[in-house]
């Protein structure tokens, strides 16, 4: 992972949303946050609106209902708010949101 934020850190400002964050959920967030100048930018009605279309659609192609939609939260932020997404579970976002925007973390 330390590799794959170094990369993304050489490109650019990273930012990381609040679903990221509660899902770290690390006392040592703000070090953690400082130290990789990282950005906590929060979500946007757009964004909102973008995840739910495409959770819907996800559905209507037989998606399991058991999928949380923050997956897909997270995807529209980073569509909306960022160059790219940072993940280690790409599979079902590469369908949904650009294939050139996921990197993948080893």
């Amino acid at each position: 992972m330390e590799t794959a934020l170094i990369g993304c850190a050489r490109e650019g400002q990273m930012v990381v949303p609040t679903f990221v964050l509660a899902e770290i959920g690390i006392e040592a967030m703000p070090a953690f946050l400082k130290s990789w100048n990282l950005e906590h930018v929060g979500g946007s009605v757009a964004a909102a609106l973008d995840a739910g279309k495409v959770f819907s659609q996800y559905l209507d192609r037989g998606g399991k209902p058991g999928r949380i939609i923050a997956d897909f939260i997270i995807g529209a932020h980073a569509r909306h708010h960022a160059d790219r997404l940072l993940t280690r579970d790409a599979g079902f976002l590469r369908d949904y949101f650009k294939k050139d925007m996921i990197w993948l973390v080893d």
